[in-house]
């Protein structure tokens, strides 16, 4: 299914809507990746290739929360919590829309307090978890 995974060479830890879509939380195409890179001088702050996107993280924890994909060990899927989490800390890299669709199921079908101890270990405290949950409890669909 995730014909592209193969072509990763080095350790990468999956982010933004595809860590969202792994995990089950969104629609949102996951066989385009998405990928933390410590590399700002060969891409600058985001570079997109065809089939992965490279997005700037100067501190990427490789250790915390991950899991090594059956299709390519090098790449790193974030549970579900780190997942939010990290899209909430990298809003610029986030589309709205994506995120509250997956913070709705995350809250309907996984929800689990752990979420808060994921935040407090990057840095997002609990009031800023708490006002994206309210906004996605308060999003009304058209």
């Amino acid at each position: 299914m995730f014909r592209y995974d193969i072509l990763v060479q080095d350790t990468h830890v999956i982010c933004n809507c595809c860590a969202l879509a792994r995990n089950g939380l969104t629609s949102y195409n996951s066989e385009h990746l998405d990928v933390f890179s410590d590399k700002s001088e060969k891409l600058g702050k985001v570079f997109s290739a065809s089939i992965i996107t490279y997005y700037f993280n100067p501190n990427i924890d490789y250790e915390y929360d991950v899991k090594p994909l059956e299709t390519n060990p090098l790449l790193l899927l974030p549970s579900r919590e780190r997942a939010i989490v990290e899209c909430i800390k990298w809003l610029d890299y986030v589309d709205e829309g994506v995120l509250i669709e997956a913070l709705k199921d995350y809250l309907d079908y996984f929800w689990d307090n752990r979420i808060y101890d994921v935040g407090n270990h990057f840095d997002v405290n609990k009031e800023t978890l708490d006002f994206w949950f309210k906004e996605a409890r308060e999003d009304e669909e058209v």
